[in-house]
Order: structure tokens, then sequence, then C-alpha cells
């Protein structure tokens, strides 16, 4: 390739030149042009300009386009609230195998879309009869972020026996589809129960009048009119097709 004669360009002015990098401009253009010409000792090469400065131009707004419309919504991110901790009257809940620190909420911290928390602790029945312990989350503020915030309790249906003590995990995830929450905030509460969660109707055993009561919330959420939060077996505010397994895996089981 030819070597490139500075003085071919007419009517500029020479801004600065650094580490091969010669940088020319056009004062009287109404939107100043940037020029770059890569070169090295020996000038056997150099890169070609940018002839129409509106294609550039276009490119940037288009650019810019993607980047505000498309790109920046979902990068954004998403804070949650301190969850409340609730126990019932024959739990109590620490951090530590000792049972030493109460646990009384959960900070998630600030979480971002597509993203899964989890927290440990310990629970303790200090009731004076075997339990089965469940974990709720209730009280979702706003109600829009249903469907794109999931709890779960890991430990559901764990049998704890009186003054046992069992190590717990709960989780949190964040949906990679959440839009216009920036925060959040519900309550988790711990209970121990006499009966599995699957156990719907409460009447001692997982049979058939089970699965109709899941099947008939089947789809909905806290604000449908067939919401029923029996049927929300797992907690995490919305009765799925994960709530129809547990019912099935537990089928003709006795709660007691």
């Amino acid at each position: 390739m030819e070597n490139y004669d500075d003085s071919e360009i007419l009517g500029t002015e020479k801004l600065y030149s650094l580490a091969g990098i010669r940088i020319w401009r056009a004062p009287s253009a109404p939107i100043r042009r940037l020029m770059t010409y890569p070169s090295y000792e020996g000038g056997e090469w150099e890169a070609e300009r940018l002839n129409n400065r509106w294609q550039t131009l276009m490119f940037l707004l288009t650019l810019l386009t993607i980047i505000f419309v498309v790109w920046l919504p979902h990068q954004g991110f998403v804070v949650s609230n301190v969850s409340a901790v609730e126990t019932s009257s024959s739990l109590g809940a620490y951090w530590d195998v000792d049972c030493r620190a109460s646990v009384s909420s959960i900070d998630w911290g600030t979480m971002t879309p597509g993203q899964t928390k989890n927290v440990t602790f310990y629970i303790r029945n200090e009731g004076s009869t075997t339990i089965l312990l469940s974990g709720i989350a209730k009280n979702l503020n706003p109600i829009t972020a249903e469907g794109y915030i999931r709890f779960v309790f890991g430990s559901n249906d764990q049998k704890v026996q009186a003054g046992e003590v069992k190590k717990v995990t709960c989780s949190l995830t964040i949906s990679p589809k959440i839009t216009n929450i920036t925060n959040f905030s519900f309550d988790v509460l711990l209970q121990g129960t006499n009966y599995l969660l699957s156990d719907v109707n409460k009447d001692g055993i997982v049979d058939m009048k089970d699965i109709a009561i899941v099947a008939r919330a089947f789809g909905t959420t806290p604000t449908s009119p067939r919401w029923n939060p029996n049927a929300d077996l797992n907690r995490d505010l919305e009765v799925d097709v994960h709530d129809l397994s547990l019912v099935c895996r537990d089928f003709a089981k006795t709660s007691q």
C-alpha cells in the first residue's frame, strides 16, 4: 500500500501525533469528525478512513438505541428488603448449631435477574412432640413481583423430634424476565405441623381429594380468583406442576 502524504489532507488541522497515531480534525465541519490513521515506522500500511460521517452517525445512534432500549432495561438490579422471619410456638430458628443466635430476619442483599441465593440456618423443635417442618413465604410486596420471585424452603415435611436440631436451607431466585421492579420484600413463616404439606385437606392421608384441590387451583397466583394458598405446596406463590408432583409423590402416605 502506498504511503499516505499528510499534504493531501486539505483544510484540516493536525491535533496531535502520539505513538504512531495521527489525529486530524476538519474545523469547519458542522459535526466534528475524528479520523485515525494507525501506522508504524516505515509507513508500510495505514487504515482506511471513514468517508461518510452520516454513516458513522447513524451507526452510533443505532448502537445507543440498542443499549438504552433493549440491553440496559434488563441489566438493572433488584434489591430485596430484609425478610422478617416468624416461627410457630414449637420452633426456634438459630444461626448456629448451639442455638444461641436467634434468626429474626434474612438479609438477601442485592440480587440481579436470574440469580439464586441460599441461606442456611438451624431449626430446633422446642415442643414435646415430633413435628413436620414447613416454610412459607407471605406478605409479598409489591404483589406485581409474583411469578418473578421464587422462594423455596428446602426442608418441607422433614420430621424433627422433640429437642432435635436440624440444619435447613432457604433459597431465593429472581427470574431473568423480571422488569420494572427495583425492590421487593416478603416475610418467611416457619411452622411445625402434624400433617404432610401434600395432605392439602388435612384428613390424614394424601389421596385423590388432595390432587383435585391442587388441580382446581392450578396456574393461579395470590391475585387469582381461584387462588388457594394450601394448594401452593412448595410456597413459591404459584400453583404449578411442582405442587402437583409433590402430591403425586406422597400419594397414599399418611400424615400422622
